[in-house]
């Protein structure tokens, strides 16, 4: 009887697993092209190897608003899509709020206490490349994502100020 439970247990979590694959090979399929503009960070980490520590600038923008009078821990940002499909910041998303059509939500959460506030994208932070390729990822200006309705997002590229992907050993 344990073995039973304990072989049920195994194929739900590894079902449960091959979903969450599933969803992301959906959403790098079938996802809308956004590029979010790189804020400088650390470039690599000896513990985990070759690895670039990514920040965007939307964060930096988000901190500077007064997040202590008008804004929740975990909220969203109305962004809008340019024509290169660089995503802009346009306000702060209020509850049932409708969007336009170019308009997209991004989650955030905000992290700090007083006047010190640090404002945290619900999406990738990281960037692990081959050995020898940090030269060329120096260069990254964008990074490339999929978006879907529910603001879901899933990094898929580093791209240069001419939107070329860097990194092509993927």
């Amino acid at each position: 009887m344990r073995k039973k439970i304990l072989v049920l247990i195994f194929l739900l979590f590894s079902a449960l697993f091959f979903w969450s694959i599933l969803q992301k090979e959906e959403l790098l399929s079938h996802g809308e092209t956004i590029r979010l503009r790189l804020a400088p960070a650390d470039p690599r980490s000896l513990m985990q190897g070759d690895y670039m520590a990514l920040r965007y600038a939307l964060e930096r923008e988000l901190e500077d608003i007064d997040h202590r009078k008008s804004i929740p821990s975990h909220a969203a940002a109305v962004i809008r899509i340019d024509k290169d499909k660089v995503a802009g910041f346009v306000r702060i998303y209020r509850a049932k709020e409708p969007l336009a059509e170019d308009e997209r939500l991004l989650y955030f959460s905000n992290i700090g206490h007083g006047d010190f506030v640090q404002v945290r994208l619900r999406t990738s932070h990281e960037w692990f490349f081959q050995e020898g390729k940090a030269k060329e990822l120096a260069n990254a200006k964008y990074g490339e994502f999929r978006i879907n309705k529910k603001g879901e997002t899933l990094l898929g590229a580093l791209l240069d100020n001419n939107f070329q992907i860097l990194d092509t050993s993927r």
